[in-house]
């Protein structure tokens, strides 16, 4: 395919397990160039919800990264609103209180699954402040659209995210 993004025709050549790139691609037309067709393995392998029983934020004295941010001090100057960020990771899975400003474009990867890190990093980034569910995002005024570029291991690993699908969710995102 011809990424705008990359400026550039990318393409998935695939041979035996093992094999090198220089083995697979013998020629190139001048200023290409051949990568390995790596895949990145998500950290987060399931989920476990949180009953909504609390007030505020249960999860949020555990977010220390959003106090090293100083992200109460953000807010009271923006919350996101008005911002899109694309996250390029496994679909987001449904969610109990799912925010107003989510959208999944996609899916890059035909048969893509709901996988558990896509779900984990849509809450870091947009999750609702103050509901009594779980965390608080760091920007949940902002419009999250969820690029399905990741799916879950076969071996029910962590999420698996090949170059491929990544270069591919760039231009869609």
């Amino acid at each position: 395919f011809f990424s705008p993004v990359l400026c550039a025709t990318v393409a998935r050549l695939e041979g035996p397990p093992g094999a090198a790139p220089s083995e697979l691609v013998r020629k190139l037309p001048e200023g290409a160039a051949v990568t390995a067709h790596s895949a990145y393995r998500g950290s987060a392998a399931e989920l476990r919800p949180f009953e909504p029983d609390l007030e505020g934020d249960p999860y949020r004295a555990h977010q220390y990264a959003l106090t090293q941010l100083g992200a109460e001090r953000a807010w009271r100057r923006s919350d996101g609103a008005g911002a899109t960020v694309a996250l390029l990771d496994s679909r987001p899975a449904t969610h109990p209180r799912p925010p107003a400003n989510a959208e999944v474009v996609g899916p890059a990867r035909a048969g893509d699954a709901e996988a558990g890190h896509g779900t984990l990093m849509a809450g870091v980034v947009g999750a609702a402040r103050g509901n009594g569910f779980g965390i608080a995002g760091v920007a949940p005024g902002a419009r999250v659209v969820g690029v399905p570029v990741c799916a879950p291991a076969r071996d029910g690993g962590a999420d698996l995210c090949p170059l491929y699908d990544v270069l591919r969710g760039i231009d869609a995102g």
